[in-house]
């Protein structure tokens, strides 16, 4: 696994566990699931935890893939 993958899934598991049950919250409210991810990633970006670049990347990532 390569390490650019790696951050990805730090950085999204850091957002999951935001959640009680993000599994069961995707299915049944992803738009809600998905304007807290956008919402949350830009608190990232904002306060200097992510760069620009990644923003971009973590922005186009199917969240469904981490479901």
């Amino acid at each position: 696994m390569d390490n650019q993958r790696v951050e990805k899934d730090i950085i999204i598991n850091g957002f999951k566990i935001t959640f009680i049950d993000f599994k069961k919250q995707y299915e049944e409210m992803p738009y809600f699931v998905i304007n807290q991810y956008v919402r949350w990633l830009f608190d990232r970006w904002n306060l200097g935890l992510i760069n620009l670049t990644e923003y971009r990347e973590l922005l186009n990532t199917d969240l469904g893939d981490y479901v």
